[in-house]
């Protein structure tokens, strides 16, 4: 929910996907240097899994503080991923929700994101997030 425009984002893996009850398109899978990346200041700033270096990768990053925020926006093609270190509470709800518009979740390895645990996020589209972990692993 994006309270200070009124929009409310709606999906799920067995839900269509809808803006304020309106169904909405899938987001286009588009490359990392194709789209806009949501990312946490600090980790960018640090090239902390080479973050600064993947953000100078997209078009462009943008760090806004709320990963709620992030989550609408890649579900609506506005940001191609986001990358930052999460609490169980800030993705719960946007993973479950970005499952039905495409959207691919997991540590910088590749793994599952349990949510039991803190800890780095990769969430995107296919395309980007693909490129995302390949990046992560470069020395």
């Amino acid at each position: 929910m994006d309270v200070m425009r009124n929009e409310l984002v709606t999906g799920g893996p067995s839900l269509p996907p809808a803006l304020n009850g309106q169904p909405v398109s899938l987001p286009l899978d588009r490359l990392l240097k194709d789209g806009l990346l949501g990312a946490s200041g600090p980790m960018t700033i640090h090239n902390y899994l080479n973050l600064g270096d993947i953000a100078l990768a997209s078009s462009g990053a943008r760090i806004s503080g709320s990963a709620g925020m992030e989550f609408k926006a890649i579900t609506l093609g506005q940001l191609v991923g986001y990358v930052s270190y999460l609490q169980p509470w800030d993705i719960a709800a946007g993973m479950a929700i970005g499952a039905g518009f495409g959207l691919q979740c997991s540590r910088p390895d590749g793994q599952p994101v349990d949510l039991l645990q803190a800890g780095v996020v990769v969430a995107a589209m296919p395309q980007a997030h693909a490129e995302i972990l390949h990046r992560m692993q470069a020395k």
